[in-house]
């Protein structure tokens, strides 16, 4: 339920606009999407209190409502934001990593487990998306990742998007999986520098980090102006605190074996991509 309702909080505006619809691909899924909050209410929500899963429910079916009257974005991604929250706190769904994300080991399962569809520098321009409708996401697309948290991230990566390209990743712990959410979060941005900054930076807890997009970081902890927000953002998602190299190494040591394989079975391009 709460992978949907990120959905449709944040891409209901590629969808429709001014009472019309603009993408019918988009709105086609943003339908599928409200379809199965109701289908999830109806078999989770028998595990929640009474009157959350009531609340829900009335929720649920007036967020359909607005979806199929086409109605503003700002409307339906409010909604859309408050079920997920009401869910969430319904649920006791644990939605931060335990520790903080490792994002050299995100880049090593990105190149394995992402990169073939979503392309090795993260444009969505990868051999296996080729055709995909929707085509696969760019992580570089700055309009469209700004909406999105690692949070929303993960729920993806782990859960796939039913009806597309996008695949469930259920061999991944989630620990490898908060990993690849914080590293494709961090590909538009360069690690700035400043002592400052890194004050600044180390105010803001985990759990908004991995909860908050830019946009709703933004909104948190305003900036002066745009440069500010862009190097605020910047370190936030590209900052990396000391970690548990063994993770790192196990995981080289792994994709290195794939490499070889990859290798040995004559797929000598991508046994080169894998191993640099």
């Amino acid at each position: 339920m709460v992978h949907a309702l990120n959905y449709i909080s944040n891409d209901y505006q590629y969808a429709v606009a001014d009472g019309k619809v603009i993408s019918k691909l988009e709105y086609d899924e943003e339908l599928e999407f409200g379809e199965a909050i109701v289908k999830y209410h109806r078999l989770y929500s028998g595990n929640w209190q009474p009157a959350d899963s009531i609340a829900v429910g009335e929720m649920v079916n007036r967020l359909n409502k607005l979806i199929l009257a086409k109605a503003g974005f700002a409307e339906v991604s409010k909604l859309a934001t408050e079920t997920k929250n009401k869910v969430i706190a319904a649920s006791g769904l644990s939605i931060t990593p335990v520790q903080y994300p490792n994002l050299p080991n995100g880049k090593l399962v990105y190149k394995t487990e992402c990169a073939r569809c979503h392309g090795y520098t993260g444009n969505g321009d990868g051999p296996d998306g080729k055709g995909l409708e929707p085509q696969p996401r760019n992580f570089h697309d700055n309009a469209r990742m700004q909406g999105i948290s690692p949070f929303a991230a993960f729920n993806t990566i782990r859960l796939g998007i039913e009806g597309t390209g996008m695949e469930a990743h259920p061999t991944l712990d989630d620990d490898q999986v908060w990993d690849v959410a914080f590293y494709i979060l961090s590909l538009r941005y360069q690690q700035p520098t400043g002592d400052k900054l890194k004050q600044t930076v180390a105010a803001v807890k985990l759990a908004d980090i991995a909860l908050y997009s830019d946009n709703d970081l933004l909104a948190a902890h305003s900036q002066p102006d745009s440069v500010a927000a862009h190097h605020f953002l910047a370190a936030i998602r590209t900052q990396q605190p000391a970690t548990d190299e063994s993770a790192f190494i196990n995981t080289s040591l792994k994709y290195l074996d794939g490499a070889m394989a990859l290798y040995r079975d004559g797929k000598f391009d991508e046994a080169s991509k894998l191993a640099a």
